[in-house]
C-alpha cells in the first residue's frame, strides 16, 4: 500500500507553489477589482478580529490586529492605488489612521475603545460612500463566527 503525503508535507508544498500574493498597481495606475477586493477583504476580517478583541478586552491581540490594519493600510497607501478613478490609495491613508490612533489612545488610556471602534468603521463606510459604493457597509462584529478564542 502506498504512503500518504504527511500534512506539513502538503502545506509546505501548497505554501512553495502559490506564488506572491496580489500585487497593487504602481503609483496612479487603475488596478484590477480583484486585486483591491483581496486587500480589503483582508482589512475587513482585521478589523472585525480587532472588534472581537475590544469587545472581549483584550488589549494585546487589539494591539496585534491594529498593527496588521496599519501594514494593508500603509501597502494600499504606497502604491497610490486608483480604483476607477478615485485615489483610494490617498483616500485610505487619510481616513483610516486618524481613527486608529483614537482607539490606540483609547486603549493605552483604558477609555472606551469600544467607541473608537466604532469611528474606525464609520470611517470605512465614509470611503466607500465617497466612491460611489455607499452599497458597500462594513457594520460591527455580532458574534464571533471565527474558531479563535478573543479573550485575554
Amino acid at each position: 500500500m502506498k504512503e500518504l503525503p504527511r500534512p506539513h508535507l502538503i502545506v509546505a508544498l501548497c505554501l512553495a507553489t502559490a506564488g506572491p500574493g496580489p500585487v497593487l498597481g504602481e503609483e496612479g495606475e487603475n488596478v484590477n477589482a480583484d486585486e483591491l477586493i483581496v486587500q480589503m477583504g483582508l482589512m475587513q476580517r482585521h478589523l472585525q478580529k480587532l472588534d472581537l478583541s475590544v469587545q472581549a478586552g483584550n488589549e494585546t491581540l487589539a494591539g496585534f490586529y491594529i498593527h496588521e490594519l496599519e501594514e494593508l493600510i500603509e501597502s494600499i497607501a504606497d502604491a497610490g492605488v486608483v480604483y476607477h478613478g478615485y485615489p483610494v490609495g490617498a483616500m485610505t491613508e487619510t481616513q483610516l489612521p486618524p481613527a486608529i490612533e483614537t482607539l490606540e489612545a483609547a486603549l493605552g488610556a483604558g477609555a472606551d475603545a469600544d467607541a473608537a471602534v466604532g469611528e474606525l468603521v464609520d470611517r470605512c463606510n465614509a470611503c466607500h460612500a465617497a466612491t460611489d459604493r455607499p452599497w458597500l457597509v462594513i457594520t460591527r462584529a455580532r458574534g464571533n463566527p471565527f474558531n479563535q478564542d478573543f479573550s485575554p
